[in-house]
């Protein structure tokens, strides 16, 4: 029995996800935003005539969430042939499938992303739900990592 307890315990752990809490707040809010928007929205990204260097730490990040090499280049390849809905598919099992470096990559790129002044246009807000996307699912990926750590009660 002690031992049905303890895995059950692990269980728990493993699969935290706050239903409260300023992480899960955040997260849901990015995951609203990203959701609500427009599936033709992201091929303003198309349109840029110049990738500004915080929108392209932006698009390589997302390359990283696709499993491709992070460059604004392979993001635009990426819009030009996958069906716009795949593009926006995103979740929690994309940040948790990530190896660590790759993390400690995005993590590196996402700080200094989307400081622009609203100069990209239409693009801009794709870019901004994207970059919110990342930081409020990174958060979370910390959150839940901290919670499996804890031992159990």
């Amino acid at each position: 029995m002690e031992k049905r307890a303890a895995a059950q315990a692990f269980s728990d752990r493993l699969n935290a996800t706050p239903a409260e809490g300023a992480e899960a707040d955040r997260f849901r809010s990015a995951v609203d935003r990203l959701s609500s928007m427009k599936r033709e929205a992201p091929q303003a990204l198309l349109r840029l005539e110049e990738v500004p260097a915080d929108v392209a730490a932006v698009m390589e990040c997302w390359c990283l969430l696709h499993g491709k090499a992070p460059s604004s280049e392979q993001c635009l390849k990426l819009l030009k042939e996958e069906p716009a809905e795949d593009f926006t598919l995103v979740g929690m099992s994309n940040i948790n499938c990530l190896t660590e470096e790759e993390l400690a990559e995005m993590r590196r790129r996402l700080p200094a992303a989307a400081t622009s002044d609203g100069e990209a246009g239409e693009a801009g807000e794709v870019v901004a739900t994207m970059l919110e996307w990342m930081q409020a699912a990174v958060v979370m990926h910390d959150w839940a990592r901290r919670q499996r750590a804890q031992p159990s009660d």
